[in-house]
């Protein structure tokens, strides 16, 4: 065990306690492979973990844990009215323990979670917290809060697919001989080599695909005959999930499609938009332009990890334009009340928003007048 140097044991700890990144996972399982004494080790300490009964290890103060260790090692006479089982089932515990020692809080301040499986790779960006991801083949991906991106083991050999939930910037790498293809509750993107952004919340009434730069094309899954819809740079699709109430015309459904299928009434296509509405939030600064508080305020809350109430349902009817960097949200919350008659309140990791009566008058006046 002298001979493991302290970033493989914390390396071990992060895998055991699933905490590691990407990269750090791939690291592990070349050092594991490298040799048998690696990994008769790393089997060891696998084997004493699971034998111990930890699904998980608790986050918890690494200073004040690593020397309450230490005073109980240090201690023999604790082990005197301890079972032989329960003996090895507390050494087995401590041994993680120390391998993770005072360096824990690396791991705890990691922001994203991989977890390896049998046959797929699952990344996780948590609520709070945004992710950077370089995929096998040499894509970029940036996974937005609140986020799950999966993909097999055997990514990049035959083919390139990932199956996203929540939204997600990529950058993909060209390659002509295996698209990437972003799969989706509804819509099946297709690319080469481009840059593009797709929104997929389960929670969200519509599901968007941002076109940057090159060529993606996009299946709905519903629509039988899977007709492709092909964006251009500066367009996107919107897919309504519900259906829309009013059928599309024109541009908004692809040429292939007959007026006559009903899928025209859940999909949109829309031109010359303004991408970095769309793409921003994987920047220092995020731009918003006439955003309703109806859409902004989910987003708010996954990217604080919080909860936003609306006491008056008439607030989520305002629109708010702004450009956003490195703000709390107190401060976005004041901000909104420049745009719109806000008043909030903050408990604890709920944020209440309610209607300022005097402000909305002088809100009606304004509007009024320039109309």
């Amino acid at each position: 065990m002298d001979n493991i140097s302290e970033d493989i044991k914390l390396l071990i700890v992060g895998y055991l306690t699933k905490e590691l990144n990407q990269q750090d996972t791939l690291y592990l399982m070349q050092w594991i492979n490298a040799n048998d004494e690696n990994r008769e080790y790393f089997n060891k300490i696998k084997a004493s973990w699971e034998l111990a009964g930890n699904n998980k290890l608790e986050r918890f103060n690494a200073n004040k844990s690593w020397r309450h260790i230490q005073l109980d090692l240090n201690n023999p006479g604790i082990f005197r009215n301890i079972s032989g089982k329960q003996l090895f089932r507390t050494a087995a515990t401590w041994l993680i323990l120390i391998a993770l020692g005072s360096l824990c809080t690396i791991l705890i301040n990691r922001r994203n979670t991989v977890v390896a499986l049998s046959s797929t790779t699952e990344i996780v960006a948590p609520l709070g917290s945004k992710s950077i991801v370089n995929m096998p083949d040499g894509t970029k991906v940036w996974l937005n809060a609140g986020s799950k991106l999966v993909y097999n083991t055997g990514f990049n050999k035959k083919d390139r697919v990932v199956e996203l939930t929540g939204e997600a910037y990529f950058h993909v790498k060209t390659d002509k001989s295996k698209p990437f293809i972003v799969k989706t509750s509804d819509v099946i993107v297709r690319a080469l080599g481009t840059r593009f952004n797709v929104k997929a919340y389960p929670d969200e009434k519509t599901i968007t695909a941002t076109l940057e730069e090159g060529k993606i094309d996009v299946q709905v899954r519903s629509l039988a005959k899977q007709e492709k819809i092909v964006l251009k740079p500066n367009e996107n699709i919107v897919f309504y999930k519900g259906g829309k109430l009013q059928f599309n015309t024109g541009k908004e459904i692809a040429k292939s499609i007959k007026v006559e299928e009903k899928i025209q009434s859940q999909v949109e296509v829309q031109e010359n938009v303004k991408t970095e509405l769309y793409t921003s939030w994987k920047e220092e600064k995020w731009i918003i332009e006439s955003e309703p508080l109806s859409s902004l305020i989910p987003k708010l809350e996954r990217k604080f990890n919080l909860t936003i109430a609306f006491s008056d349902k008439e607030l989520m009817n305002y629109k708010f334009t702004g450009t956003f960097k490195n703000e709390t949200v107190e401060q976005i919350i004041k901000a909104l009340s420049f745009t719109a008659p806000v008043d909030y309140t903050i408990e604890k990791d709920t944020i209440t928003l309610r209607m300022n009566q005097r402000l909305k008058e002088k809100f009606t006046r304004i509007i009024t007048h320039k109309n």
